[in-house]
């Protein structure tokens, strides 16, 4: 097997180890890390690994997940992994590794070749081995299950409040911040510019409410994401951060924002002294300045 290193495994101890995709943290996974002390998720997607969804795009990448789960779990999943027989997997993982007390996993969850693992399978095994199985049922929010796939097309949709809603918190992007143009601090709000991993969805263009965690201090701020239509340039798409209050070199560090609202979609203005007056408008709409 190309690499089965389980990464983040520091003790032996595991009282209950959750086992499931966990992309996106939302209110559905929540059920299921409420009863654990470990959670074990894999890594490339395998959905990617197996070319099913190639440009499949994560609500939560591993460094944003551990922010949710500080003792999260990794095993690196290609096709020899996604050729085990399911027995063979909870045998060599679950019961030769990681040995929990308690297995938690979702009522869908399904594993191993051909995906022919399932919770039935985890019951039977996991008796033989002492282990306590708890299955947690679906869980759902205006009539509809609470899934991944379900927010990612919110998503992708505009749908950014209901997804938010979906998920139980803000929207969470860590990026590194890297030098931009300086036209934020050229209209007279300096923003910190937002690398992110190929592989993270970004919400649709327009501009968003939010905060920034920085060194265990919140910072409320306000985030742009888009082409800048009023310069009428060539940009790609960008993740602009004006952080209220805030002053100091963030360049290189890796920056925690966390979207709680869409306040509106991406316009052109005629000149620049029109985009500054709609900043201010949507500083108080955000609620960071006063009315």
């Amino acid at each position: 097997m190309t690499n089965n290193r389980i990464r983040g495994l520091k003790q032996q101890n595991i009282r209950a180890l959750g086992l499931g995709m966990f992309d996106g943290m939302h209110l559905g996974h929540a059920q299921i890390q409420n009863h654990c002390s470990h959670l074990l998720t894999f890594d490339p997607h395998p959905a990617l690994s197996l070319g099913k969804t190639p440009n499949l795009k994560r609500l939560t990448t591993l460094r944003e997940l551990r922010y949710w789960m500080k003792t999260l779990l990794i095993l690196p999943f290609d096709r020899t992994l996604a050729m085990l027989e399911p027995l063979e997997f909870l045998d060599r993982f679950i019961g030769g590794i990681l040995k929990p007390k308690t297995l938690v996993v979702g009522y869908d969850f399904q594993f191993g070749k051909q995906k022919k693992g399932n919770v039935a399978l985890i019951r039977q095994w996991a008796s033989q081995h002492h282990i306590d199985v708890i299955e947690v049922p679906a869980y759902s929010l205006y009539g509809k299950i609470v899934k991944s796939s379900f927010i990612r097309k919110e998503l992708e949709s505009d749908h950014f409040d209901h997804a938010v809603k979906l998920m139980g918190h803000p929207y969470l992007m860590i990026g590194e911040v890297v030098a931009g143009q300086g036209m934020g601090r050229q209209l007279g709000f300096p923003t910190a510019n937002l690398k992110l991993p190929q592989n993270k969805l970004v919400p649709q263009s327009g501009v968003y409410s939010g905060y920034v965690l920085h060194q265990f201090v919140q910072w409320p701020a306000m985030i742009y994401i888009g082409r800048k239509p009023t310069f009428e340039t060539r940009h790609p798409v960008a993740v602009e951060v004006y952080i209220h209050g805030f002053e100091g070199d963030l360049y290189g560090q890796h920056l925690k924002v966390f979207i709680q609202e869409k306040i509106r979609g991406e316009e052109k203005f005629p000149n620049k002294d029109a985009l500054i007056t709609q900043i201010n408008r949507d500083l108080i709409t955000a609620g960071i300045m006063p009315a």
